[in-house]
């Protein structure tokens, strides 16, 4: 029997910890940073309105690319160089971007801007990979509670990326932003080499070598014909996939919210700044209430992380089911949308109230999406407690949300063209309202027919 010992939170540990969140953040701010400014730039440059979607959603598109690519790198060569190869990477592609915009107006900028962004895009979610199998690792005890940590950091820097964006760029032009941010990044990494205990090798071959030498109490050299015939199936055993999420429909339901939450935040961040162009408003008063929803996210995150940490499993439900409906409310409020709310004036005021909203139930999906997540696969599929099964969860949680990044945009592109922006987010509501229907649905079919919607015997803070 192996007896674990209580874990000690050490100073270079909190260094760790910080450093991910802060590397964390700043992916997410490099991903809206030039949400404020950059599309009313861009049709100056000979961007379409279109185009502009396509240019934000094809950014979600690519990283959902990288996180695949640098699971491969993380299993295959070390989170060290994962870490390395993606952030390094996504540092020096933004400040390409910003020193771009020296190129005159017209196809070549164009080309330009696209290839840069999409190669920073599909290099830095490599790195965040390692981000997330590291916060799951580093402190197994309460690695879930760290892995929330390192999300709200990222959507708070989704969130306050073009705020602060939007006033560098006023007062010290388009290359500032990118140029100071990448360099960030850059300074960002080479610190987490000397903060982020690394692992020296795979999980699985510490596994095996330790169960080796502790239970069994034998050299590698001593091992007999018998036990090496029985290791690659208890390896299989143990094997978790990603795809048997599908097999739970609370899984389902929990990936339907996190598509819903990522469409609408990458659509706020794709056409806001242009909708609030009707107002004749500066750019830092842009930034401004792009902060909104950054504080109402950052509140709503705090909030419901402690208040979920202590819920029950089946009581997660109910986070998930107002998050959807909150979403539903914010998009047509945002517009607004006159053929369904009419006594609603179109005022700055009433704009940033929708946004408000959202960055509430945002916050709120944060907590619930990953808590559910865990619950699921450790309770309904039986996954074990290991670090490869959470990373597996992490993976999940990052593929989902990059491909509700990806199609936010592309999707009501067209919208935006014919109808402009309170139709275009009309139709986007319709996600979340079609979550929230299903969602209800089965939460009535389970309490009528007795059902356990989650196991509450489920430790979402276990270890192994």
């Amino acid at each position: 029997m192996t007896i674990m010992k209580k874990e000690r939170i050490s100073i270079s540990l909190v260094g760790g910890i910080i450093c991910l969140c802060a590397l964390n953040m700043s992916i997410g701010m490099s991903f809206t940073l030039p949400g404020a400014f950059f599309p009313p730039h861009a049709v100056e440059k000979g961007f379409s309105k279109s185009l502009v979607g396509i240019f934000f959603g094809s950014y979600s598109a690519l990283s959902l690319i990288g996180i695949l690519l640098g699971r491969t790198i993380a299993q295959r060569v070390n989170l060290r160089w994962c870490l390395l190869f993606g952030y390094i990477g996504g540092g020096v592609g933004m400040i390409s971007f910003g020193l771009a915009d020296f190129l005159p107006p017209g196809n070549t900028y164009i080309i330009v801007c696209f290839i840069i962004r999409l190669t920073e895009a599909l290099i830095s979610n490599v790195g965040q990979v390692s981000i997330y199998v590291l916060s799951s690792k580093i402190y197994p005890s309460k690695r879930t509670v760290l892995v929330n940590w390192v999300n709200q950091c990222y959507a708070l820097g989704m969130a306050v990326g073009p705020a602060s964006g939007g006033f560098i760029y006023e007062y010290l032009g388009f290359q500032a932003p990118f140029v100071g941010g990448g360099s960030l990044i850059l300074i960002f990494v080479i610190l987490s080499m000397f903060l982020i205990p690394f692992p020296p090798t795979n999980d699985i071959e510490i596994s095996v070598s330790a169960d080796i030498k502790q239970d069994d109490d034998i050299a590698m050299d001593g091992i007999d014909n018998e036990l090496c015939e029985q290791t690659p199936l208890l390896l299989k055993t143990k094997r978790t996939s990603s795809f048997r999420i599908f097999q739970a429909w609370q899984g389902i339901l929990c990936l339907l919210t996190r598509l819903s939450a990522t469409m609408s935040l990458a659509f706020f961040e794709s056409f806001y700044a242009i909708h609030l162009q009707r107002f004749n408003i500066e750019p830092t008063l842009v930034g401004i209430l792009f902060l909104v929803p950054a504080l109402a996210m950052a509140v709503s995150a705090t909030a419901f992380s402690f208040a979920a940490a202590k819920m029950l499993n089946s009581s997660l439900k109910w986070l998930q089911t107002l998050c959807t409906g909150l979403l539903t409310i914010s998009l047509l409020v945002m517009g607004p949308f006159k053929h369904i709310l009419p006594f609603l004036p179109s005022s700055i005021e009433v704009v940033a109230s929708g946004t408000f909203v959202m960055g509430i139930a945002y916050g709120m999906h944060n907590i619930c999406a990953m808590e559910i997540l865990v619950a699921v696969c450790l309770g309904k599929l039986k996954w074990d407690a290991s670090v490869k099964s959470y990373a597996n969860i992490c993976s999940i949680y990052l593929i989902c949300g990059k491909i509700g990044l990806t199609l936010g945009p592309i999707i009501t592109s067209p919208f935006i063209e014919l109808w402009e922006f309170p139709a275009a987010a009309a139709m986007l509501a319709t996600v979340p309202l079609v979550t929230f229907i299903t969602t209800v649905t089965m939460v009535m079919v389970c309490f009528m027919k007795n059902w356990s919607y989650l196991d509450n015997k489920v430790n979402r803070n276990q270890s192994n």
